[in-house]
């Protein structure tokens, strides 16, 4: 329950909203995999 991050699952960069159906939570190396991901497919 500690060190986590909340992730919008469709990006503020992208329009994304802050609203509670756009975001969920992971660790925080969970979440860095993620964007990292999403910067090797842009």
């Amino acid at each position: 329950m500690s060190n986590l991050e909340v992730h919008h699952k469709e990006f503020r960069s992208q329009a994304g909203h802050d609203s509670e159906e756009n975001l969920i939570t992971f660790c925080a190396g969970c979440h860095a995999v993620i964007h990292l991901g999403a910067q090797l497919c842009d």
